[in-house]
């Protein structure tokens, strides 16, 4: 098997077989998790719900009958799904747009294309989840529902709780309309052009600092899906042709 590893600070790129995969530092340090998140395939085509499994195993290096996969329809709602009793299902389909698991061998995953990815691990508990969030999830309270959900159903503290906030769109490309610049005033920059463009990224993590997660464990990936690499997914850059990009992250102890 094939594969390429490209360097970037707190992150690499892997090529392995056809697929672009990030990988980030601050994750990796804890053994008991896998994870990634899947720029897509480089011949270009796009990334069926169907292809999670077999993609994962190949990011992963662990054989498709090892794990079971978590594949939520995302509806830009404030719902988190909680995993604490083992699933029987192979592939899990639920409506919601972030995840939380203690289940070994689970593999929790969402698709996005400028959303914000927010990847969170608890080497306390052995806890890891994934959140959606865009301007919508954003505003409703995504952040805050994560963090109750994290404690009420786990019995986990925040301040235990790692994140890292994968590519999104950049203020420097999410430009937005004046009534979505009231509704996060304080987060809006004005550009030389007159246009709003909007800090989702640092939106946010304050919620998550207000939460009660720590500053220094909080990791931000600073590139922008719009504007910088080219491997990178964007629903406002491409519209309807554009794919989507897949986080996944498990809990794994077992793998034989």
């Amino acid at each position: 098997m094939k594969s390429i590893s490209e360097f970037k600070e707190n992150m690499m790129i892997e090529e392995k077989e056809d697929l672009n995969c990030l990988k980030f530092t601050p994750l990796e340090k804890f053994g008991f998790i896998r994870h990634g998140f899947i720029l897509g395939k480089k011949d270009g085509t796009g990334i069926n719900s169907s292809d999670i499994p077999e993609l994962i195993s190949i990011a992963s290096s662990i054989p498709e009958e090892k794990f079971r996969v978590v594949i939520p329809k995302q509806v830009h709602q404030v719902q988190v799904l909680s995993f604490k009793e083992k699933m029987q299902e192979k592939i899990i389909q639920m409506e919601g747009d972030a995840l939380l698991t203690d289940q070994d061998n689970l593999f929790l995953t969402i698709q996005v294309a400028d959303c914000l990815p927010v990847f969170l691990a608890d080497p306390a508990t052995e806890i890891v989840g994934l959140a959606h969030i865009g301007w919508r999830g954003a505003l409703s309270g995504m952040a805050e529902e994560v963090i109750r959900k994290f404690k009420e159903v786990f019995n986990a503290k925040p301040s235990d709780l790692h994140l890292v906030f994968g590519p999104s769109i950049g203020k420097c490309c999410y430009k937005v309309s004046d009534d979505l610049t009231v509704l996060f005033l304080g987060r809006v920059e004005d550009s030389a052009k007159g246009c709003n463009y909007l800090d989702l990224v640092y939106f946010v993590k304050d919620k998550f600092l207000k939460s009660g997660v720590k500053e220094e464990n909080i990791l931000v990936f600073s590139e922008c899906t719009f504007c910088g690499d080219q491997r990178y997914q964007s629903y406002r850059k491409d519209k309807e042709k554009a794919g989507r990009m897949v986080a996944f992250i498990g809990k794994i102890h077992t793998i034989g």
